[in-house]
């Protein structure tokens, strides 16, 4: 008979490593790797599995070759990496399954729990839907994080991912909150400078009156004026402006 982990052909005295092994240079039998097979008798070596398929030790057919977590692909042929944003948490064949919404994973991504908020959305926990940060916030991280406030005097648009997202507020409007969602319009008769970040940014226009900034202002009446903004009071036109003749004498 043959020697321990040798067989023999049918009808043949000649001895053989098996199926799933082959002889190595010490002349005996070994077992085949993982992710490798051999369907025959004899020394010859073990074939290696489609690409990144994966076997058991000892294989004895191409059959026994899958794809592993995170691989899709058919029976006997290469096996390629879930895309972004997709998973499989199988062994075999089989197709990748997309992440919920607003999420991403890494390729070749083998479980829902890969599967994290993309920045600028955030979530309790992972493997569920992710909402988008609301306006006036912002975040650079994926993953379940909080996102982060706009500082004062800007605002951002919701699913914001940047700081950069942040844009100060517009001439005539202001935001007086860390994660403000829009800024607030200066009150009637003012303005402000871009980026204002409180209502006393708000300054009379030229052309209206007013004693402190903040508050609404009161346009200039009739044959009066004012020409520089900020507090201040209108000033009467000269009567040469208005047609006015001066008082006569008496």
């Amino acid at each position: 008979g043959c020697e321990a982990g040798r067989g023999s052909l049918l009808g043949s005295s000649a001895c053989f490593c098996p199926p799933g092994s082959f002889q190595g240079r010490d002349g005996v039998c070994q077992l085949c790797a993982a992710a490798t097979y051999k369907a025959s008798y004899g020394s010859e070596a073990c074939s290696s599995c489609p690409t990144n398929a994966v076997s058991p030790t000892a294989s004895v057919a191409i059959s026994a070759c899958v794809c592993p977590l995170g691989y899709s692909g058919t029976a006997n042929t290469d096996c390629t990496g879930c895309l972004q944003a997709t998973f499989k948490p199988e062994l075999g064949a089989g197709t990748c399954t997309a992440c919920p919404s607003h999420t991403t994973s890494a390729t070749a991504s083998p479980a829902l729990t890969n599967c994290t908020c993309l920045a600028g959305y955030t979530a309790a926990s992972d493997v569920i839907e992710c909402a988008a940060c609301g306006g006036g916030t912002y975040k650079v991280e994926t993953g379940t994080g909080a996102c982060e406030a706009c500082p004062a005097g800007t605002s951002s648009a919701d699913g914001s991912a940047f700081l950069a997202s942040c844009i100060p507020c517009a001439a005539g409007t202001y935001g007086t909150t860390l994660g403000v969602g829009a800024c607030e319009t200066c009150p009637a008769g003012t303005t402000s400078a871009v980026g204002s970040d409180s209502v006393g940014d708000c300054t009379c226009k030229p052309g209206y009156a007013g004693e402190v900034d903040g508050v609404a202002c009161v346009a200039c009446d009739a044959w009066a004026y004012k020409e520089a903004g900020g507090v201040g009071t209108c000033s009467p036109c000269p009567p040469e402006e208005t047609g006015q003749l001066p008082a006569s004498s008496p």
